[in-house]
């Protein structure tokens, strides 16, 4: 399996006691630092959530490539990274911890509709987010199929951290009714499938509706995947990291 690293500058920011990670490139070769930073928690003391007085100014400090782990934005995300299980299609561990992270313009408007989402006693629950290009091989690998799977010699927009797999839950946790399973590879799946129940038809226009006011738009296949359409990034290899200082390229 070849694998492509890109060459160029990136920051990521990964709240909750990691910082600023920093790459560049030095004589044909790739080096990485960490580079300490103030968090949200650092600064106030306190969980940040939404409603933090200085939330807003935290956010806009991040550099516009940053990566934004979500949860530590707003805890009422529920997530169900299934990469880091076996309970996924290529029925393998892919992810080596289940974390979600955006780049900072996608996070911050799928924060925002997150917002929206709870006035309407719902929550989102995350399947996928950003994902490293590595990856992309090992699943185009097992299931060449474009209209599932995105081709890695061009990237997906899950490489670039602009995509979310999601779905909605009610106020008791349990998920909205929306055809068919996560990663369900079939006509059901279909976002504007018509043929199914009314029920599962609104479900579905309620979360592409809402996440449509905030950039992200649909794919023909799959109900579950937005991508972030407002700001493209370029394809990155960074591994999902777990351990806020061994990182490794």
């Amino acid at each position: 399996m070849k694998v492509l690293y890109p060459f160029f500058c990136f920051f990521i920011f990964l709240v909750g006691g990691c910082g600023l990670i920093s790459c560049q490139q030095t004589e044909g070769k790739t080096e990485t630092s960490i580079i300490q930073t103030p968090t949200p928690k650092q600064e106030n003391q306190k969980k940040i959530t939404p409603k933090s007085p200085n939330y807003d100014s935290l956010f806009r400090s991040l550099p516009d490539s940053a990566f934004v782990e979500l949860i530590k934005w707003d805890s009422d995300f529920i997530l169900d990274i299934r990469y880091a299980t076996t309970n996924n299609f290529t029925e393998t561990v892919l992810y080596p911890c289940g974390r979600a992270f955006l780049r900072k313009r996608a996070a911050r408007d799928l924060l925002k509709a997150h917002q929206e989402f709870k006035k309407m006693g719902y929550r989102l629950k995350l399947f996928d987010c950003y994902r490293p290009h590595s990856v992309q091989f090992v699943m185009w690998e097992t299931t060449p199929n474009k209209n599932y799977v995105g081709n890695p010699h061009k990237g997906s927009m899950h490489n670039r951290g602009c995509a979310v797999d999601v779905t909605l839950v009610d106020r008791n946790g349990q998920e909205l009714d929306m055809g068919t399973t996560y990663d369900f590879f079939g006509k059901a799946a279909h976002t504007f499938n018509q043929n199914l129940p009314a029920e599962v038809i609104r479900n579905r226009k309620v979360l592409r509706s809402v996440l449509g006011k905030y950039g992200f738009g649909t794919i023909k296949t799959e109900w579950w995947h937005l991508s972030y359409r407002r700001k493209i990034y370029p394809v990155v290899n960074i591994p999902i990291p777990c351990k806020p200082k061994t990182i490794h390229f």
